[in-house]
């Protein structure tokens, strides 16, 4: 999750040396110079944790906690004032504000009322991501496989369904579908609490694609999609953790599954490169027909929970992709993706061959937008 702060103060001083002081500890922080501009900025782009004055000319820090608890159920709020009272203070817990702090103040404390804030704020939104996967996203292929396993065999006469290995597959397809769905959903829990184990082992990257290929080749069958691979030999073992880069090919096929329309194709291809960012490396590229992604879309095709809008009708959860950069990010490598709209979309993953990768837990890195 991006750590993102308001600082709301009508003393300017104040508002951008806090602001700095607080980028310097890691968090993505902007800073509001009253409570008109903060209303503003509220309004254009909703942070995860609001720190606001109290008393501010023409908009108070009141109204700031009143907008945030009318419109912003999801962002937290902390209270800096130098006109403590226990009337503002009783008005502040009225509005869930998680913490009341009288000026001046040591930045320690601040730091660490933060900290407890976002812990809290993580816990909320894991909790919420749960709820969602569960009420949906794994709701309808479990009921399919309900729904087909009581096909299989006729209640009344105890006869096989002529279409018995039909069933079977789709019932094998929607289990996977959510296996796939739950290890996302861990791999992404564990990589927001930065919690994220990495266990490297040699292993093969040209296996593991054939594997992962293999898996996902019922449902480009399926819809006709024609399935081609070209794996070249890397050479050498690649030092990563097998189970995460697993996902990460099955989660960038499974995509192309998804996307690639009924009588489309899809590629896919490893390859030992030279890569400018991380040096030698291996790069596995997933490319397939279809509506591709407007280029203004492309920056945040790995972030969470975020769909193309070439998406509609198809189903999804939003987690695919977003595993995929932290899989990559984990092991020293990136991924990027680049598209044609209405004719492919391209996916690839480099992981560098030459790094020495120690067992350990992988704190996710700030996402920076170009």
């Amino acid at each position: 999750m991006e750590r993102t702060i308001l600082v709301v103060d009508d003393e300017q001083r104040l508002a951008e040396s806090l602001s700095a002081l607080l980028r310097e500890e890691g968090y993505e922080v902007d800073c509001a110079v009253g409570g008109r501009e903060g209303l503003r900025k509220l309004q254009e782009n909703p942070p995860n944790l609001v720190i606001t004055d109290l008393r501010m000319p023409e908009v108070d820090g009141f109204q700031i906690m009143d907008y945030v608890s009318r419109n912003l159920p999801n962002t937290a709020l902390i209270v800096i004032t130098g006109h403590a009272s226990t009337q503002s203070a009783i008005e502040a817990i009225h509005q869930r504000v998680a913490d009341y702090l009288t000026k001046p103040f040591e930045f320690d404390y601040l730091v660490a009322s933060i900290e407890k804030v976002f812990a809290q704020v993580e816990a909320d939104e894991l909790r919420r991501d749960m709820i969602r996967m569960i009420s949906h996203d794994i709701k309808v292929p479990l009921n399919s496989i309900m729904g087909f396993a009581q096909f299989i065999v006729d209640k009344k006469t105890g006869e096989v369904s002529p279409k018995a290995a039909e069933y079977s597959e789709k019932i094998v397809l929607n289990s996977q579908r959510i296996l796939g769905l739950l290890d996302n959903y861990l791999t992404h829990a564990r990589a927001e609490s930065g919690r994220l184990e990495i266990m490297p082992q040699p292993m093969s990257l040209e296996g593991a694609t054939e594997e992962a290929v293999k898996l996902t080749a019922a449902e480009f069958h399926r819809k006709g999609i024609s399935l081609d691979s070209s794996i070249t030999r890397i050479g050498q073992w690649v030092n990563a953790d097998e189970h995460l880069v697993f996902r990460a090919l099955s989660n960038l096929l499974n995509n192309a599954a998804k996307y690639t329309p009924e009588g489309g194709w899809t590629r896919v291809c490893v390859e030992p490169v030279d890569d400018p960012q991380v040096g030698r490396a291996a790069e596995l590229r997933v490319e397939n027909s279809g509506p591709g992604i407007p280029a203004e879309e492309l920056p945040h095709v790995f972030d969470k929970y975020r769909r193309s809008s070439s998406s509609r009708g198809i189903e999804g959860a939003g987690l695919g992709l977003y595993v995929v950069r932290h899989v990559a990010q984990a092991h020293g490598g990136y991924c990027k993706a680049s598209s044609e709209p209405g004719k492919f979309t391209c996916f690839q993953l480099i992981l560098p061959l030459e790094v020495k990768l120690a067992a350990g837990t992988y704190t996710p890195r700030p996402v920076r937008r170009e």
